[in-house]
């Protein structure tokens, strides 16, 4: 097929929506599927950046478009502090009002592109930002042709926990079903999402999907480490609305037997200590080095929602031991991880995470083998599979 994948997101944007992008991409040059990818130029100037992600892009042509609206406007105000905060502030208060924030300001700029004769076999829009899916509906039909249009969602909009907009949920809801209903088909990548969204949006449920994130880059990892201690990662954020860290930070900082890393933003404010070494978002290179290092990854579920972070399907395709911390809507999350035969569980409680901890013997560390249902190659033939039912 030739298939369009659309962000609104520039690839060059270290997020977890981005690494699921580039492993769905990656499945679909390794399934022989010739892949064009539609994005925004990159804002360098973000935290969010770091272009050494783009080496995880083969043999996929890249279109870009430029970023006006917002990102240009704060690029315009750096020389000038008083306008740079004004701009700041200006964002913010309108983040706080609009559906789609900045990105429906950045997708406008797609207008610069000429329209082509090529037509798709397939477009793909993904989601985070949502705008990607509003380029497609709004903008990408006056310049593309295609045959299918597939949307793949990570957070849905209207039940998103970590949207920091104040809109009433019904302006979202009303939004979110234009946008489901101008779709072929609707991919989560969540099962419990899809379950809430077909109770949600009832007229778009039979053409809803799921499938689970496939992870990107992993492989073997083996330990590297000259610690004679169980070394522990945690690589990704934990705003304390979301996730909460403090049990396993606890544990272990009572526990000399165990290290501990944690990498990622949040507005915690965690110390390091004599085991526990705290890092700031770092990128994706330096955290592939770190995790090296560990013998268990740690991956902690959110407080509440259905999202499944897409960091524990990453880990899936390690030979470490991945342990689930988990939080939220416990019962049908391990259900379902635990098909996979390849994840350990507690729950998010000290003493749970003492007993799980407690359970891991040094010496049968790292016998793990990556899962291969969850391979790129893997996801991207049920996805074709989807779309051509």
């Amino acid at each position: 097929m030739d298939i369009l994948f659309v962000t609104a997101l520039p690839l060059e944007m270290n997020t977890s929506s981005m690494i699921r992008n580039f492993a769905l991409i990656r499945g679909l040059v390794e399934t022989n599927h010739n892949v064009s990818i539609l994005s925004p130029e990159g804002e360098t100037g973000s935290v969010f950046c770091d272009k050494t992600i783009l080496e995880f892009l083969r043999e996929s042509k890249t279109i870009r478009f430029g970023a006006e609206g917002a990102s240009s406007l704060v690029k315009r105000a750096k020389a000038n502090s008083k306008k740079s905060c004004l701009v700041r502030n200006l964002r913010r208060v309108f983040k706080l009002f609009s559906v789609y924030g900045s990105h429906g300001f950045v997708i406008k700029a797609f207008s610069e592109l000429s329209s082509s004769e090529k037509k798709y076999d397939l477009v793909i829009s993904s989601s985070d930002p949502k705008a990607s899916h509003l380029l497609v509906m709004k903008y990408l039909r006056e310049n593309v042709k295609w045959d299918l249009w597939i949307q793949y969602w990570g957070d849905p909009l209207a039940q998103d926990i970590t949207a920091t907009d104040i809109l009433p949920r019904w302006i979202k809801k009303h939004e979110e079903r234009k946008l489901l209903n101008a779709a072929s088909k609707i991919v989560y990548v969540s099962p419990l999402t899809l379950d809430e969204q077909r109770k949600v949006y009832p007229n778009a449920a039979n053409k809803m999907y799921f499938l689970p994130t496939p992870y990107l880059a992993y492989s073997n990892l083996s330990r590297k480490s000259e610690s004679d201690k169980i070394k522990i990662g945690y690589f990704g954020n934990y705003n304390r609305s979301v996730r909460n860290i403090e049990p396993l930070y606890n544990i272990v900082s009572r526990n000399p037997k165990f290290e501990l890393i944690i990498a990622g933003d949040s507005e915690m404010k965690l110390d390091s200590r004599s085991n526990i070494q705290v890092y700031p978002r770092i990128d994706i290179k330096r955290i592939h080095e770190l995790e090296k290092e560990c013998d268990i990854l740690v991956c902690i579920t959110n407080k509440k929602g259905s999202q499944i972070p897409g960091k524990l399907y990453q880990y899936a395709g390690t030979s470490k031991d991945v342990l689930v911390i988990l939080d939220g809507n416990i019962a049908p999350l391990k259900a379902y991880l635990a098909s996979f035969e390849r994840f350990d569980f507690c729950v998010n409680e000290e003493h749970d995470i003492q007993n799980a901890l407690n359970q891991y013997d040094e010496n049968k560390l790292g016998k793990q083998h990556p899962c291969e249902a969850l391979s790129p190659s893997a996801i991207a033939e049920k996805f074709i599979a989807i779309v051509s039912n």
